[in-house]
Parts: C-alpha cells; structure tokens; sequence
C-alpha cells in the first residue's frame, strides 16, 4: 500500500488503466460525466442508492401526513417526530464507522437495507390494523436514525473500494447527483400517490425500494474488510480513529471545514419558509419552486463536478465554492424579489452540494483504507450537529429579521472560509 495515496496495489493498477493500458486513455472518456457508472459494481451500488433515497424521501413526506393528518398532531408532535432519529445518528455514527471497516461493507448494506424495509413494513401494518400511534413514530424514528448511523458509514465508504481513483470525484459526485435528484422528484411522486393509494399504499411502496436496494447490494462482489476483526475492541477500534483524524492536518482540516457551513449557512433551509410568507409574499407554491430551485442548482452542480473529474486544484475549489455558498446566500437575503431569488437559491444549490463532494471526496482520497469508514463516520457526525446552528439563526430572525441574520449567517460562512484557505496550506495544496 502507498502511504503517499493511501491506496492499495489494486487500486493504483486500476487507476493506471490496468494492464496492458499504459494510462492512454483519450481525454474524453476520462472527462466523461458518468464515466465512473462503466463500473458494473460501482453501478449496482448508484442504482441501489437511488432505491435507497427514493424511499427515504418518500417517507420523510408520508410519515409527516401522517403525522399532522392520521395521527391529528401538532407542530411539536411533528418536531419531535422528525428529530427522533437525530441522536442515534448522532451517538452511533462512530461506532458505525468502526463496524464498516471491521466487516465486509457490502454485507452491512444489505443488513441495514434490510432492517430499513421491515422497518417500512411495520409501518405500513400498523396503518392498515388502524394500530398506528404516536409512540409507535417516535420509535420508528430512533429506529431509522439508528440504521442510517451503521448505512452511511458504510455506502459512502465503500465507493473508493469499487473505482479506480482516477473516478473517484466523479462516483461522488454522481452519488450526490442521485440523492439531490430523488430530493426533487420522489416527494412530489409520493405526495400525488398518498391522494391515489392511500398511505399504507406509499409505506409498502417504500418497502419495495427499500428491497430493491438490498438486491443491488447482493449483485456487488463482496470485499474484504479495510481492518480484519482481531483483537482490538471497538472502542479502541473508535479511538484509534479519532485519533488518526486529530492528527492528520489534511483531514482535520477538511473536517473542521465540513462542520462550518452546518453553523452557519445551512440552517438558511429553516427560514425558507419565512421568506416565503413575510418576506417574498408567496404561499406554499411559491415555498416549492424556491425549495426545488436549491434542488436544480445542487444536480447541475455535482453534474458538472463530475466532468471534472481530472480537476488539479481541487482544494482551492473546494473553498471557492464556499464562497459562492455565502456570497448567494447573502443575495437571496437582501433580493426581496421571487425571480432574484430563485437564481440566488440555484447558486446556493450549487456551491452547498460542489463544497459537500469536494470535501467528501478529499477525504476519501486522503485517508487510508484502513480508516475510510471511520473518518467517514466522523464527517456523519457533523450532520447531527447541525441543529446547533439552526437555533441560533432563527433567534437572530425574530430580534433582527430574517434578512439580517441570513446576511450575517452568509458572511460568516464566507470570512472564516477565507481564513481557513490563508492558515492552513495543506487546504490550498489539495489536489
């Protein structure tokens, strides 16, 4: 294994084009936006990640109807529904890193595929018996949260070990494509087939994408594991991987500039909807069309992130677009108008998404095989941080308007990713 790339010997040899290749690969085909789908394996796992997110966008619409319109619940029953999933995600999600690299990845995602169909399932009996509670959604949520901890680490960490490096920015660029694709279109589908079938109809729906992906896992070779099980525990499996982060200037960094726009620029998402109503003066279709303008923005960006997938500087572009991230969100805030705004928000969509697969793929690229899942599984930690930031934002909101404190938020978002760019080089250097 290189210790420079953190790549096995397979890895470089795929890399190189394999035997007999010579690295003389034409341009176009190493350009080429869905280059990395020629992988039969890493195919499987797209198409499977497609299923995958199109049920869990599915339920995400189907068990807040549920919520508000079976069940007959508040805001707050909402809420606490919503974020039931939220602190197993945020507690385990070491712990999953940890498990994807001690086990085959591709059996962990076909376990948890698996638990997340019978956990559909459940739902979708409960609903039919006329059995279905509140409780019943909360723990659903723990439930899911405590799957999703174990998945991620595992899918996210898998793909380096399915194409060559070469591919790589492209296979998570194209991964991001997908799951923003399925973030415009499958709640829409399922909103149209709760009205047609019902939402024990949808909830069986779901079970079945929820088996299909399951199904393309079985279709990818099964991989060994990136640390054999041996005598370590898992908590000192966990420490050694904290530890391997801390001390890694490069991954550090990509972390700590993981974790920055979660403070102060994604919490934008729980505003929209008072720019919608007080700010711009449209209703509900005007909340879609703003919503769905992040969601083009984001396909179009990991789009054209993936055509680049022999882009040098990737480090550098990686701040630039946290730049735009906050020099759009800046736009957006001080517009006032619905059209300004739309094209702010497409520019949010994809300096958000381009900066996420820049920094996963970095982060990828630049820890060893050994580590992947766990570093993988730290980034997913930050996500359960995220609501830190959303409580701060939406204070500012009520005492200085929601425009102020979206600027604000955006201008921050900006300075200290500058500053980060100017004191740690090892960021500029990425490549």
């Amino acid at each position: 294994m290189s210790k420079q790339t953190g790549l096995t010997s397979q890895e470089a040899l795929a890399a190189s084009g394999g035997p007999g290749h010579g690295g003389s690969r034409s341009l176009l085909s190493r350009v080429h936006t869905f280059d990395s789908l020629r992988e039969s394996s890493y195919r499987w796992l797209w198409l499977g990640m497609l299923g995958s997110f199109a049920g869990m966008q599915m339920q995400m619409l189907a068990r807040g109807w549920l919520v508000v319109d079976e069940l007959e619940g508040s805001a707050l029953d909402l809420g606490i529904v919503t974020s039931s999933s939220g602190a197993p995600l945020l507690l385990l999600s070491l712990f999953g890193g940890v498990v994807s690299d001690r086990f085959p990845k591709r059996n962990l995602l076909v376990v948890t595929q698996t638990a997340n169909g019978i956990i559909a399932l459940l739902v979708a009996v409960l609903i039919v018996t006329d059995l279905v509670q509140m409780w019943h959604m909360i723990v659903v949520g723990a439930l899911s949260g405590t799957v999703f901890a174990f998945n991620m680490p595992g899918r996210q960490s898998l793909i380096p070990e399915l194409v060559s490096r070469d591919k790589l920015s492209n296979a998570v660029a194209l991964n991001s494509a997908g799951m923003n694709l399925n973030r415009i279109i499958a709640p829409g589908v399922a909103g149209v087939l709760v009205a047609v079938m019902g939402l024990s109809g949808v909830y069986f729906l779901i079970v079945g994408c929820y088996a299909f992906a399951a199904f393309t896992m079985l279709m990818i070779p099964p991989t060994n594991p990136s640390t054999p099980t041996r005598s370590a525990s898992i908590l000192q499996d966990l420490k050694a991987g904290l530890r391997y982060a801390r001390n890694d200037p490069r991954i550090s960094s990509l972390l700590l500039l993981a974790l920055v726009p979660l403070l102060f620029a994604h919490p934008y998402q729980a505003l929209l909807p008072v720019f919608a109503k007080s700010v711009l003066g449209v209703g509900s279709d005007g909340l879609g069309f703003l919503m769905g303008a992040v969601g083009i923005g984001a396909v179009t960006g990991t789009l054209a992130l993936a055509s680049l997938s022999n882009f040098r500087s990737r480090g550098m572009l990686m701040v630039s677009l946290l730049v735009v991230f906050g020099l759009a969100l800046v736009l957006f805030s001080r517009s006032g108008h619905m059209y300004l705004s739309l094209a702010a928000l497409f520019l949010v969509g994809i300096g958000s998404i381009g900066y996420n697969a820049l920094n996963h793929t970095l982060l990828l690229t630049t820890s060893s095989p050994e580590m992947r899942g766990r570093v993988t599984s730290i980034y997913m930690t930050s996500f359960g941080i995220m609501p830190l930031g959303v409580f701060p934002m939406t204070a500012a909101a009520d005492v200085i308007g929601p425009p102020n404190a979206l600027t604000i938020g955006g201008g921050a978002l900006i300075l200290v990713s500058l500053l980060m760019a100017a004191l740690r080089p090892q960021l500029r250097a990425m490549r």
